[in-house]
């Protein structure tokens, strides 16, 4: 779930290794616009410092989705490559809040 108390809630993280598949349906549960983004920490960096110069941005890729209030979106995520992921919303200011969670995979 997106909280506009800026949070990322995952109803499952924990068990989430290097190889599985995954689908996240992700709901924005509050009254404001969120992202969720998939990558590494260097492709989060850059989504961040895009959306600082494109705000408004809307984004319906392979590895971010931006969700409205009360909207529910899915991403099907294949964990591979990088041993470290990270979950953001880069909507400026809300990574900057905390809404921002990490990942180690095994």
């Amino acid at each position: 779930k997106l909280l506009d108390s800026m949070k990322l809630d995952f109803d499952y993280l924990s068990g989430v290794n290097h190889g599985d598949t995954v689908q996240f349906k992700v709901t924005n549960v509050g009254k404001i616009r969120h992202e969720f983004s998939i990558g590494s920490e260097e492709e989060q960096k850059k989504h961040r410092t895009m959306m600082r110069q494109m705000p408004n941005m809307v984004h319906e890729d392979d590895n971010s989705v931006t969700v409205e209030p009360g909207e529910t979106k899915s991403i099907v995520w294949h964990f591979n490559g990088d041993e470290n992921i990270v979950f953001a919303c880069n909507i400026p200011g809300h990574t900057e809040a905390g809404m921002i969670e990490r990942k180690s995979l095994h």
